[in-house]
C-alpha cells in the first residue's frame, strides 16, 4: 500500500521513466500533471468496481421539501458518495435526479454506495498497482509523446485491473458457499 498520493504518484512516473517528486506542488511538469489527473483516475477508478475499501452504507433522510412530481421524497447523497449502487430490494422503486433519489418509498432510505476514499493506506496494493498504472496512461501522452509506451501501459493496465478486481472478489467470498440450485430442487 502506498503511504501518500505523492507514492501513488511516484509509481506512476517511475513507469514513465520520469524523476520522481516531492510534492504534488511541486514546480515540474511531472508534479503538475500529476496534481491535474490523480484525483479524477482515482475517482474514476473507484467507481469503476466494487471495490470492498470504498462500499459504504447509510440511512438517508429526506428532504423537508418533496419533489415537484411523481416521487414523494428526495434524498441528497452522502457527501463522500460517488456512486449509488442499486437497490437490493426488488420492489423499491427510485431514480437519479442529479445528486438526489427519488422515491415515494418512505421518509428513509438505506443506500449502500461507492464512497470517495482520498487516505491511500487503506487501498490494497493491487489497487495501488492499477491506479498508478491507469494514472500512467492518463499522463503518458504529455509525459512521453509515446504511442509504444501508451500501448505497453495499457496492455500493463488490462493485467493490474484483472489482478486487483481478483483480490478484490476473493476478500469478498462469504465463509458460507451459497447453497446448490440442483441440491435445493432435490428438496
Amino acid at each position: 500500500m502506498a503511504d501518500s498520493e505523492v507514492a501513488v504518484c511516484n509509481i506512476a512516473l517511475q513507469k514513465l521513466g520520469q524523476p520522481a517528486i516531492v510534492s504534488l506542488d511541486d514546480n515540474s511538469v511531472a508534479a503538475r500533471e500529476c496534481n491535474r489527473c490523480y484525483a479524477h483516475v482515482r475517482n474514476t477508478l473507484t467507481t469503476s468496481h466494487r471495490w470492498g475499501f470504498a462500499m459504504r452504507q447509510a440511512t438517508l433522510a429526506a428532504e423537508a421539501a418533496a419533489p415537484d412530481f411523481t416521487y414523494g421524497y428526495a434524498f441528497p447523497w452522502p457527501t463522500d458518495c460517488l456512486r449509488p449502487l442499486p437497490p437490493t430490494r426488488n420492489d423499491l422503486e427510485w431514480r437519479m435526479s442529479g445528486r438526489k433519489i427519488l422515491t415515494s418509498d418512505g421518509a428513509t432510505l438505506e443506500l449502500e454506495y461507492i464512497a470517495k476514499v482520498t487516505d491511500t493506506s487503506l487501498f490494497p496494493d493491487t489497487f495501488t498497482e492499477a491506479l498508478a498504472v491507469k494514472l500512467a496512461l492518463q499522463m503518458c501522452e504529455k509525459m512521453t509523446q509515446s504511442n509504444t509506451k501508451k500501448d505497453s501501459l495499457k496492455d500493463e493496465l488490462k493485467a493490474a485491473l484483472a489482478d486487483a478486481k481478483k483480490a478484490n472478489d476473493f476478500a469478498e467470498i462469504s465463509a458460507e458457499p451459497p447453497e446448490d440450485t440442483w441440491l435445493s430442487a432435490m428438496r
